[in-house]
């Protein structure tokens, strides 16, 4: 499997993962009664993933759409009698 290594220098990284979790939601997670949420970091990396996932679902969607409005054609020689 591929990797894709992202750096974070050491006296950065809280810094970062306080606003993924911030910005993400990471405080209106549901837990259930006697189940540990994920920590901070291991939920700011699944954030990554979902941006990582959008990315990909949204511009394949956008070559999709651009492809399909390419293929048809429109309909000629119709009129109305007059």
């Amino acid at each position: 499997m591929a990797q894709i290594v992202l750096n974070i220098p050491d006296e950065q990284l809280s810094r970062v993962v306080e606003a993924l979790c911030a910005r993400h939601g990471y405080e209106d997670i549901f837990v259930e009664e006697g189940v540990s949420p994920p920590s901070k970091g291991s939920f700011a990396q699944g954030v990554v993933v979902d941006l990582l996932n959008r990315s990909v679902r949204e511009h394949e969607e956008e070559v999709a759409r651009r492809s399909a409005e390419l293929a048809v054609s429109p309909v000629t020689g119709m009129e109305f009698e007059k």
